[in-house]
């Protein structure tokens, strides 16, 4: 005699309850990812070198990203780690529409010039740093980290060169 419908144990497959979690961890932990980790930005191993005198500002181009081909990045920050013997003031600054190597007068050579933060910097935009030293110091600056988004990514990736400044002391002629 066959046991009454009511007693009987059915299964159901618990397979779709099992892999549809897993596919949906995995696809937000790639999107995460995706999002999270843009690709690095072009950094150089040549230094930018200038020799200025003490009090004299100097303005350096670091990044372009006319060696990132194809994007533009809306900079949230750069933040600049600089070695020094004395004090020194370094700044950050977006050169808009022209580029310079190393100056002490870039209105010349750039349409704009503004604070990084809330740019967006395109191919014909470069970072440059205003540096300037008040008494004889050598002043090593590693290549900036540029905090940014780049379409749904985000995030903060080494950028440009490294820059070495040798500020003359005062008094002394260039």
């Amino acid at each position: 005699m066959a046991p009454s419908p009511s007693l009987r144990l059915s299964r159901r497959p618990q397979t779709l309850g099992v892999v549809l979690p897993m596919l949906v961890v995995a696809l937000a932990t790639s999107a995460g990812y995706y999002v999270t980790t843009p690709p690095p930005l072009a950094v150089q191993e040549t230094p930018v070198t200038a020799t200025v005198p003490s009090g004299q500002p100097v303005y350096l181009g670091v990044y372009t990203l006319d060696e990132d081909a194809g994007r533009s990045l809306d900079v949230r920050g750069v933040q600049v780690d600089v070695t020094s013997t004395r004090e020194i003031a370094v700044q950050p600054l977006v050169c808009v529409g022209g580029d310079v190597d190393v100056t002490t007068a870039p209105d010349g050579s750039c349409r704009d010039i503004v604070d990084p933060a809330g740019t967006d910097l395109g191919p014909e935009d470069e970072l440059m740093l205003q540096v300037t030293g008040s008494g004889a110091t050598v002043a090593l600056i590693d290549p900036v980290r540029i905090t940014f988004t780049e379409g749904v990514r985000r995030g903060a990736r080494q950028a440009g060169a490294p820059v070495r400044v040798r500020v003359l002391p005062p008094g002394t002629p260039r």
